[in-house]
């Protein structure tokens, strides 16, 4: 299905881009100041008709990590599996 519209559930990942913070070093007479980025990734369940999501997930984007879209889509598994079971 290609129209979020006509979707029941819609799945959304994106980044967010921030700076966390600075580190400044000086050598002789100059200042550098090197800018600590930061990129999160944001995982959300989004139900038809509404607005905000549902469920969501943000994790800080790294290689040795399991990613946060894994993570929500099994916890999102993991819910509908225990409301399933009688």
């Amino acid at each position: 299905m290609t129209d979020p519209a006509a979707a029941d559930i819609v799945l959304v990942v994106g980044t967010d881009r921030r700076v966390a913070g600075a580190t400044a070093n000086t050598y002789g007479n100059t200042t550098y100041v090197n800018p600590r980025r930061v990129v999160d990734i944001v995982t959300s369940f989004i139900l038809k008709g509404q607005g905000e999501p549902f469920f969501s997930e943000t994790e800080r984007a790294s290689l040795f990590r399991k990613s946060a879209t894994k993570r929500c889509i099994d916890d999102f598994k993991n819910r509908l599996e225990e409301q399933a079971q009688p």
